[in-house]
């Protein structure tokens, strides 16, 4: 080597080389579309939507927090391992005593009396600077560890983020789902009194038997029911949606101003953005950091060289001040009990776990994309197939209704058929919402975040194979 090592240390740090902040971004690859594109309509101010309800999660939710937090531990164990690699200086003072009874006790010559005199005992002052010399580059490998992990933080934190979103946007359509639920049940409720009604007039003219009477008193009956079941989830909705948004009962009045964007991408875009995801980085992060750990422990089987240099400010045992001495320190370890082959041994075992979680995440990950864009197809048809269901029900109770009046069909056809059209209508709310929920599960699965959705993406380019990194 021409140049000592800490010297090459400095140099990188000083060219950024091993330096944290800022650290090389997470590559950026294009947006996918997402749910949450807000229509150019502005909406009252009263009102939350998604996004609004997601913002005001990240300042509220702990658990953000606390991710924030782990990225500056991160940070600060980068530090104490550059740290270690750089020069230390400081100010050494000592004042030594000897067991010496004919030196250290008698008379005092400025007072006379029994007891030690200080000033008889050897005083110095000194700047020490001990400069490490080479250490098996453990100290650069500790530092390149500290560092991927500080960048698996931040993936880690990013992955938070997205969760949030997720867990926010459940709690948002299921708010609005049993709200809507509510709308339609108060119209069932409303149509069956009013059945009720006409089937007690009937009774009373005997054109109805009692028998249908009771039918209609029975299905009002159970559309009560209904309410009060969706009224208890409605209120356990509202609070999820409360806790993570910290807001006021009163306050809560949501209205989803999204639309979801037609899903121009196939399976093999998505599969082929799946290495951005946030916690694929962290995992990436998370194997280089035990690589460099590893090479750091079998560094422990090097010398270490340093050099130490003492600048005496005082010396009472020196006739003039400002000498100045230095020490050049060679360790090698011989033999200590096998520690440090077992510590490498550890740091084996722990990377290759690095490793094997790597690659389950990833197929995990693979995996989450099929079953995410399997669900979200399934719903599309769904979707479809339960909007004719609903408009051929409704055709159905009409003419079922009409029937009725000719005498044609009973009241219980008439029940039968109202029955079908409500709950189809119910049935058609709860599609919609699970396909926009089974939309931004399908974006979060490939590692997007919707509300940063481009609403008209090209076809993302096909990322770097994490390994390859």
């Amino acid at each position: 080597m021409n140049l000592p090592t800490h010297v090459s240390l400095l140099a990188l740090v000083v060219l950024g080389m091993i330096h944290p902040g800022p650290l090389p971004a997470a590559p950026k690859t294009r947006s996918l579309p997402g749910p949450a594109a807000p229509t150019p309509v502005p909406i009252p101010v009263e009102f939350l939507n998604l996004t609004t309800c997601y913002e005001l999660a990240l300042l509220h939710m702990e658990s953000i927090g606390l991710s924030d937090q782990d990225v500056r531990v991160a940070q600060a164990r980068y530090w104490q391992a550059v740290g270690a690699a750089l020069p230390s200086i400081k100010v050494v003072g000592e004042q030594a005593v000897y067991n010496d009874r004919a030196a250290s006790f008698g008379v005092n010559s400025n007072t006379g009396s029994g007891g030690i005199n200080i000033d008889n005992y050897p005083q110095t002052a000194r700047v020490s600077v001990k400069v490490p010399l080479f250490s098996g580059l453990r100290d650069i490998e500790l530092a390149k560890a500290a560092r991927a992990e500080i960048e698996g933080n931040r993936q880690t934190s990013r992955r938070v983020r997205q969760n949030l979103y997720l867990d926010v946007a459940e709690a948002f359509y299921q708010v609005l789902n049993y709200e809507e639920d509510q709308r339609v049940l108060a119209d069932i409720e409303k149509t069956l009194t009013d059945r009720v009604a006409d089937q007690e007039r009937r009774v009373d003219l005997g054109k109805s038997r009692q028998s249908e009477l009771i039918q209609a008193r029975n299905a009002l009956a159970q559309a009560r029911v209904s309410i009060e079941r969706t009224k208890g989830l409605l209120g356990a909705s509202r609070e999820l949606l409360l806790f993570y948004i910290g807001l006021p009962r009163e306050q809560l009045k949501l209205k989803d101003t999204s639309t979801p964007p037609p899903n121009s991408l196939t399976l093999a875009d998505y599969l082929g953005n799946s290495g951005q995801r946030p916690d694929v980085l962290a995992a990436v992060q998370a194997e280089r950091s035990a690589r460099a750990q590893l090479s750091a422990a079998k560094g422990a089987h090097w010398p270490t060289i340093s050099f130490e240099g003492n600048y005496y400010l005082f010396d009472s045992d020196k006739v003039q001040d400002g000498e100045w001495n230095g020490f050049l320190t060679v360790e090698l370890p011989i033999f200590d009990g096998g520690s440090i082959e077992a510590k490498v041994d550890e740091n084996k075992a722990l990377f290759a776990k690095k490793q094997l979680d790597l690659s389950r995440l990833e197929r995990e990950t693979a995996r989450d994309i099929r079953t995410a864009w399997n669900n979200f197809n399934s719903s599309l048809a769904e979707l479809a197939r339960t909007d004719e269901a609903a408009r051929t029900a409704q055709m159905n109770y009409t003419a079922q209704q009409a029937d009725y009046e000719l005498g044609v069909v009973t009241s219980l056809d008439v029940l039968d058929a109202l029955r079908t059209w409500h709950d189809t209508r119910r049935d058609l709310i709860t599609a919609q919402v699970n396909t926009r929920l089974n939309l931004i599960k399908l974006h979060l699965a490939a590692g997007e975040t919707p509300t940063a959705a481009n609403p008209n993406p090209s076809k993302p380019k096909s990322p770097e194979s994490p390994k390859a990194r």
